[in-house]
């Protein structure tokens, strides 16, 4: 049985083990490999799926999602469009972008644009890079809009595609590991 021992040497007394003293056995079924020695940089990230039908028939705004609680802190990464009904129209093209609570996605917000241009089932429109203004709280919510103006689709269908990043997730492993290198449970470099 292996035992953490601090740098500095000292032994901490376990309990709860079946033996007076022992710690309990710990069996690893999470499938990953014993061997890594970092967090992956991807802890806690998931893709959230979002089917629509593109509006037709005008180019005012509206919402096509409207205020979706992840139910955690979180961190937009990226979205994307991607198509399984190809977007007809006399050059239809519209302008989508995303908010938190009522705020854009990005500082520069991030848009993906749909068009007709090249449209076919299986298509992926990825949206503009997602670079900050992209965080929200466990009661944040996040919304899909488009925007007014551009000219109008007839018809189309797809998803819009989400990587989000579960933050409470992400910071808890931060501190676990935080607190396993200041315990001196852990090499520091």
């Amino acid at each position: 049985m292996a035992r953490l021992v601090p740098a500095s040497g000292l032994i901490s007394q376990a309990f709860g083990g079946d033996t007076p003293g022992q710690a309990a056995v710990i069996t690893d079924n999470g499938t990953g490999s014993s061997a890594v020695t970092a967090v992956a940089a991807g802890v806690g990230v998931e893709t959230l799926c979002f089917p629509v039908t593109l509006p037709t028939g005008g180019t005012t705004a509206i919402d096509i999602v409207t205020a979706f609680t992840p139910g955690y802190k979180f961190k937009i990464l990226k979205w994307a469009y991607v198509e399984d009904v190809a977007a007809t129209g006399a050059s239809g093209s519209r302008v989508y972008n995303m908010e938190i609570v009522t705020a854009d996605v990005g500082t520069v917000a991030s848009t993906v644009t749909v068009t007709t241009a090249s449209a076919a089932r299986g298509r992926v429109i990825a949206g503009t890079t997602v670079t900050g203004a992209n965080t929200g709280t466990a009661s944040g919510t996040i919304s899909i809009e488009v925007a007014a103006g551009g000219t109008t689709h007839d018809a189309g269908a797809g998803s819009f595609v989400v990587t989000i990043q579960n933050m409470d997730v992400a910071d808890a492993w931060a501190s676990l590991l935080a607190k396993l290198k200041s315990s001196g449970y852990m090499a520091t470099s």
